[in-house]
C-alpha cells in the first residue's frame, strides 16, 4: 500500500468520522433510490407500457495499479469488487446511473518503520459511490453495447501493523470513472452485462494513490408493466378493436411470442390468434390483411428483416389453419410507419406491433391498412 505511515492520528479520527458519514449519507440515497424507483414502477403499470428504470448488481476482478511502494516486500493488489446500482433511460441511447461499489482488501508487507528486519502488514479498503452517464446502442434485438463516463465518491480506509502500534490513514475523495461494455437481453425485464472499468487516482496524501482496472459480469432488472394474462406482451400493444367493415384485430406479438431468431409461434401467441381465425372461419367471405412493424433500434436492415419473419410466420399460421393463401395478404414494414418516438420506452413499445386487418376486397384498401389506436 503506498502510504506515508506518518503518525498523525489526532485529526485522523474526526476526518475519518466526517467522511464515514459521508459516505453513508450517499449510500443511503442509492438505496432510497432504489426503492422510489421499485414503488414507483409499480405505481405507474396502470399508466404507461414500459417503465424507463432499471437496478442491478454486479461482481469482479480488479487490478490496483500503483498500489504498493517499491519497498513492498510483498504486494497483493488483485482483488475482487462488488455493487449495485440504479439507472433511468432518459431515451434510446443515453442513460443515468449512480451506484454503490465497494473493493476487497488490498495488502501489502513492509519493513517496520521501528525496526526494519521486522514484517509489517498493511491492507487497505475502498467503498464508495458511482455517479455516470451511459450511452448505449443497439447492435440488434438481443445485444446492446454501451459506454460510462462519470465520478466515483469514494473513502480509504488503510490499517498497517507496526511492532508497538497500529498505523491507520483514511482519504476520500472523488476520481474520474470510465467504462464500456456489452448488454445482452435475456427476457423482457432480464438481462446480463460484461463491462471492463477504470477509476482514475484513489487515495491521497494519507493512502498514496492507485488506479483500479476492472473487468466485472452483472445482471439487470427492468421495470416494465406487463399484463400477466395470456394476450399481453411487452414488444407490442394488445388491442381488440370491433368495427363493422372493415374489422381490425390487433394482436400482440414479441419477445415471449417469439423465441429469438425463431419463427416457431409460441402457445401464448397461438391463443392470440384464434379469436381473428375463429372470425375467418365464420366468415368466408372476409380477407385479410396481416402488417407487421418494428421500433427504431438496431439497424433498418435488421428490422425489416425482423417485420418479414413475423410476417411470414403468421401467414403460414393461418394458412396452417385452414384459411386459403388467396384470402390472406401479409405486409411487413419495418421501423418505417412509427406510431410514436424510438427516444422513450414506452414509444418503442408502440411501435412494435402486429395489425390483423379484415376485409371485403384487397382493392382500394390502403386507407385502412394502418389503423391507429
Amino acid at each position: 500500500m503506498t502510504v506515508s505511515r506518518m503518525n498523525n492520528l489526532e485529526a485522523l479520527e474526526v476526518k475519518r468520522l466526517v467522511r464515514v458519514n459521508l459516505l453513508s449519507i450517499s449510500l443511503a440515497l442509492v438505496v432510497n433510490m432504489c426503492l422510489f424507483l421499485s414503488l414507483d414502477a409499480m405505481a405507474a403499470q396502470t399508466e404507461q407500457p414500459v417503465q424507463p428504470w432499471y437496478i442491478g448488481a454486479k461482481a469482479g476482478w480488479s487490478h490496483a495499479s500503483g498500489a504498493c511502494e517499491a519497498h513492498a516486500l510483498n504486494c497483493d493488489n488483485n482483488t475482487t469488487d462488488f455493487g449495485v446500482f440504479a439507472g433511468y433511460e432518459l431515451n434510446k441511447w443515453l442513460d443515468v446511473e449512480v451506484g454503490y461499489t465497494a473493493f476487497d482488501d488490498i495488502e501489502a508487507d513492509y519493513p517496520a518503520l521501528e525496526n526494519s528486519v521486522v514484517t509489517a502488514p498493511y491492507k487497505g479498503g475502498v467503498q464508495g459511490i458511482e455517479f455516470s452517464i451511459k450511452p448505449h446502442m443497439a447492435i440488434n434485438e438481443k445485444i446492446s453495447v454501451f459506454a460510462r463516463g462519470g465520478g466515483y465518491l469514494w473513502d480509504m480506509d488503510v490499517r498497517g501493523d507496526e511492532i508497538s502500534y497500529t498505523h491507520n490513514a483514511s482519504d476520500s475523495d472523488i476520481s474520474l470513472l470510465l467504462g464500456g461494455g456489452l448488454d445482452y437481453k435475456v427476457t423482457d425485464n432480464w438481462s446480463v452485462l460484461l463491462e471492463g472499468q477504470w477509476i482514475r487516482g484513489v487515495g491521497g496524501n494519507d493512502t498514496g494513490g492507485m488506479d483500479f482496472n476492472s473487468i466485472n459480469l452483472g445482471v439487470i432488472y427492468h421495470f416494465s408493466n406487463k399484463n400477466n394474462s395470456a394476450s399481453h406482451f411487452k414488444s407490442t400493444e394488445t388491442r381488440l378493436v370491433k368495427r363493422e367493415i372493415p374489422k381490425s384485430e390487433v394482436v400482440s406479438l414479441g419477445e415471449e411470442g417469439f423465441p429469438s431468431n425463431s419463427k416457431v409461434i409460441s402457445p401464448q401467441l397461438r391463443e392470440n390468434l384464434q379469436s381473428a381465425l375463429q372470425y375467418m372461419n365464420k366468415n368466408p367471405s372476409k380477407l385479410l390483411i396481416i402488417n407487421v412493424h418494428s421500433d427504431g433500434v438496431g439497424s433498418e436492415e435488421f428490422n425489416q428483416h425482423l417485420s418479414d419473419m413475423r410476417a411470414e410466420v403468421i401467414l403460414e399460421f393461418f394458412m396452417d389453419n385452414g384459411i386459403q393463401p388467396i384470402r390472406l395478404k401479409a405486409k411487413s414494414y419495418g421501423e418505417r410507419y412509427p406510431v410514436a418516438s424510438d427516444d422513450t420506452p414506452a414509444g418503442r413499445y408502440k411501435n412494435r406491433r402486429v395489425e390483423l386487418i379484415v376485409v371485403d376486397s384487397f382493392i382500394n384498401t390502403a386507407s385502412n391498412i394502418l389503423y391507429r389506436a
